[in-house]
């Protein structure tokens, strides 16, 4: 999901205009990165951004965090692989860049390069806002049983995760569209710090995946709902080094 991970990074580094550059194709510079809408590129506009990528990579890093720059590549989906191979090349050319690679579809990005990524599968927001019921009800009351302060993990609340779960399958829910809004709604508690929300972006993520190839949905979807309960029990008691006081 693009937009939770923008909300994320925007956490941390807020967009600002993107100046001193020649070259006309939009660019959104954020601080520590920038972001780049590929499917922009076009006949009209590819020299364009040749020209700004070019100026971006030669750029000297000075007041970063870290010895690298960021390029986040978005809508990767339909990328032409003729420009998929120059980037390719660019990627092996400047290890000084780190390369983000957004892409709907997985196959959409030549194989060359998802070996020299860390693939990651985020699960897609629904194009459209969901009922509150009954997705959000049980995201919701499962979020509040995350909130748990760091209680042990009994059987009580055992039977209440698989109730939930049992409800997914007795009102034919999308299971896909269930952990969409669970992330959604997990993302949005304030209690959970940056790293645990990383953490369980990935997991459901994960879980999202094996459940294409899973056979027994319930048993599945119990063991990654009992699952965040552990992924979430330190959640309210480390601090983040921006909350240090």
């Amino acid at each position: 999901m693009r937009e939770n991970l923008y909300t994320l990074l925007s956490e941390f580094y807020p967009i600002q205009p993107l100046v001193g550059y020649s070259s006309t194709f939009p660019v959104r510079y954020c601080g520590q990165y920038y972001e780049i809408n590929m499917s922009l590129i076009q006949y009209k506009t590819h020299s364009d951004f040749v020209q700004v990528f070019h100026e971006i990579l030669s750029k000297p890093i000075v007041f970063n965090t870290y010895s690298y720059r960021i390029l986040v590549l978005t809508h990767c989906t339909h990328l032409k692989e003729s420009i998929q191979a120059k980037l390719r090349v660019t990627m092996e050319t400047h290890p000084h860049i780190r390369f983000i690679w957004i892409s709907h579809r997985f196959q959409g990005i030549h194989e060359a390069i998802r070996s020299r990524c860390l693939c990651l599968r985020i699960p897609i927001s629904p194009r459209s806002p969901m009922s509150p019921d009954p997705y959000q009800r049980i995201s919701q009351r499962l979020s509040e049983i995350y909130t748990h302060d760091f209680k042990p993990l009994t059987k009580p609340i055992v039977s209440e995760i698989k109730e939930l779960a049992c409800a997914l399958l007795k009102y034919h829910l999308s299971i896909p569209i269930f952990f969409q809004t669970l992330l959604q709604t997990l993302l949005a508690n304030p209690r959970f710090i940056h790293s645990i929300k990383d953490r369980i972006t990935r997991h459901l993520a994960d879980a999202e995946h094996q459940w294409i190839r899973s056979y027994r949905t319930i048993l599945h979807v119990e063991g990654c709902l009992v699952q965040l309960y552990y992924l979430t029990s330190t959640a309210h008691y480390e601090i983040h080094t921006d909350q240090e006081e």
